[in-house]
């Protein structure tokens, strides 16, 4: 993994199209994770999970609530239905037009997104035929919204392609 400091990128171009640890710094903002350490396999998966390619703002209380009500359970459904290795995950976010990290100059520097979403497919373990799932939350709901892949229609998300 690269680290900012060993960038091969000069110094004046770091930052122009992807966030930098300093846009969180003296924000109110976790680095919330996309795609969530706990899926990992291994230690180096699992330390590719700190990126901040893996990473959008989150209010720190949304940022629990998703991490234990969406992230546990979707490890649950994989754990419970999925073959071992089999399991294609995709992550993403809504951006918030109107909300983002500002630099201390006042610049729209990092998105805050307003809605997280995360889809499972796999091969089901019980019947060897296709599992999927996905889940939604949004900064102001209290709960997740848990369902079959169509749950994401409601955002023309289709994250495989009709596949799964």
């Amino acid at each position: 993994m690269i680290q900012q400091r060993y960038s091969k990128i000069p110094l004046k171009d770091r930052g122009r199209h992807q966030a930098l640890n300093r846009d969180y710094t003296h924000s109110s903002y976790d680095k919330g994770h996309l795609y969530p350490v706990n899926h990992a396999h291994n230690q180096d998966a699992a330390d590719g999970t700190f990126t901040l390619t893996n990473a959008a703002p989150q209010n720190c209380d949304f940022n629990k609530k998703w991490y234990n009500m969406v992230e546990n359970t979707m490890s649950s459904k994989l754990d419970n239905n999925c073959s071992p290795r089999t399991a294609y995950i995709v992550t993403g976010v809504l951006p918030n037009p109107g909300n983002f990290i500002q630099d201390i100059n006042g610049v729209n520097r990092v998105n805050v997104p307003s809605c997280f979403w995360t889809a499972v497919c796999c091969e089901d373990k019980k019947t060897k035929g296709i599992f999927s799932d996905s889940c939604t939350m949004c900064e102001h709901e209290n709960r997740p919204s848990c369902s079959e892949l169509r749950n994401l229609n409601k955002w023309k998300i289709k994250p495989f392609d009709g596949n799964c």
